[in-house]
């Protein structure tokens, strides 16, 4: 059985995890340890056991059963991701980090100028390193460790040559809670303490076509990226990138151009419909206007019939 000793986690002889959901918000244990038990389909039975606040430990029977957990992340709870890691040994609860998850991200393969595993490399490379990537004809998937404590970007600077530098998009899959404005996964905008009330409206008026956030960009050497590891031709690729002062740099593009689009939609819808409106009004005053002026004409011939009868009867 795991034990918590002091300020000690000592794991039991059987397959263990240690996890931790990302949030600041108050949640039920036993509504978490009765969400897990639900949603995950074992060989043998698990214990989920409290090792601290907002901690706990997963002892498995099966160390398939540990593997098949950890190859299924990311694991959600009340829309908050949460972050695992194996417990082979005792640890101070204090020198407990656990920040990363693996996630999926698609990327178009509409850049022909690049070789897709190059482009693939260079974009993993950027986050600490490629967990597995999957090409296809149409888009690229990359699976990738995101740490929950930053932001979380959108694109990066790919450097084709000395002069030449495109953005290359991408988009995240099966995302937790997150903020629109910092970027960062655990809390919304409401919630947020990194921004003013200002930033705060200026990030949701993001969404509606008013302010942005204002934001910042910087520019990495090649030779920081040479540290993320891969070949030569891989790390020139790589050039600049944003730092985590970019929040959700690329929401604010790719909005402000479905902005402008719905704008000019919206604008040609309405001219279409007042014009359609006023060539259908214009049918209706002429009908209506030849409508009166048959009743007048039936009316003036039926004045005349009865003046007729009247002369003769006299």
């Amino acid at each position: 059985m795991l034990s918590v000793k002091g300020s000690k986690v000592v794991p039991s002889s059987k397959p263990t995890l240690i996890c931790t959901v990302w949030t600041g918000k108050l949640y039920n244990l036993e509504g978490f340890k009765a969400h897990m038990k639900g949603i995950w389909k074992t060989k043998e039975k698990f214990v989920i056991q409290v090792a601290g606040q907002n901690l706990f430990t997963i002892v498995f029977e099966l160390i398939d059963d540990l593997e098949l957990i950890l190859e299924g992340r990311p694991w959600f709870f009340r829309k908050s991701v949460i972050l695992f890691d194996k417990l082979s040994q005792a640890m101070d609860r204090d020198q407990i980090r656990l920040t990363l998850s693996p996630f999926w991200m698609k990327i178009e393969s509409n850049f022909p100028e690049f070789d897709k595993k190059d482009l693939l490399h260079a974009i993993g490379a950027s986050f600490g390193g490629v967990l597995r990537s999957e090409i296809n004809e149409d888009f690229c998937r990359l699976r990738v460790n995101l740490d929950v404590q930053r932001p979380l970007r959108r694109r990066i600077f790919v450097s084709m040559d000395a002069v030449n530098k495109v953005w290359v998009p991408f988009k995240y899959e099966n995302l937790p809670m997150f903020c629109f404005g910092c970027g960062r996964m655990g809390h919304g905008l409401s919630n947020c303490i990194q921004l003013s009330p200002e930033r705060k409206m200026g990030a949701q008026c993001s969404y509606t076509g008013g302010e942005k956030v204002m934001q910042t960009r910087t520019v990495r050497s090649v030779g920081d990226n040479a540290k993320l590891g891969g070949s030569q031709d891989h790390r020139k690729l790589l050039g600049e990138e944003m730092n985590e002062e970019d929040g959700m740099l690329g929401f604010k593009e790719a909005e402000e151009t479905k902005t402008c689009i719905r704008q000019k939609v919206h604008a040609q819808y309405e001219d279409e419909t007042d014009w359609e409106k006023t060539q259908s009004g214009v049918k209706t005053m002429t009908e209506a206007v030849k409508i009166n002026v048959r009743k007048r004409k039936s009316f003036g011939s039926d004045l005349t019939c009865s003046h007729k009868e009247n002369v003769d009867r006299v």
